[in-house]
């Protein structure tokens, strides 16, 4: 039973790094001039935008945040899966 849960463990915190990479990936395409029609381009969005969408809907209802000339919501989802992170780790030594 302990190997199924270690391997449980193991796939778990490798997939929420996986998801860090792909982000990182995400931020890095950002500031680049590439064509919205990329196939990694589309792909990563696809991976991501389901995280960020809610997050960037929620920051939009806050009228302070208005005033910012870009779009923090990527950065708070990716500090959310890093917190997350960090727990299962905390959890699971």
């Amino acid at each position: 039973m302990t190997e199924i849960i270690e391997i449980l463990r193991a796939t778990i915190l490798l997939l929420v790094q996986a998801y860090m990479i792909v982000m990182l990936i995400k931020a890095l395409m950002s500031w680049m001039p590439i064509d919205k029609e990329n196939t990694l381009y589309r792909y990563v969005t696809t991976i991501t935008e389901p995280l960020v969408a809610p997050i960037r809907r929620l920051l939009s209802r806050i009228p302070a945040l208005s005033r910012i000339p870009f779009d923090i919501s990527f950065i708070v989802a990716y500090f959310l899966v890093y917190i997350i992170y960090i727990i299962l780790t905390s959890i699971w030594p």
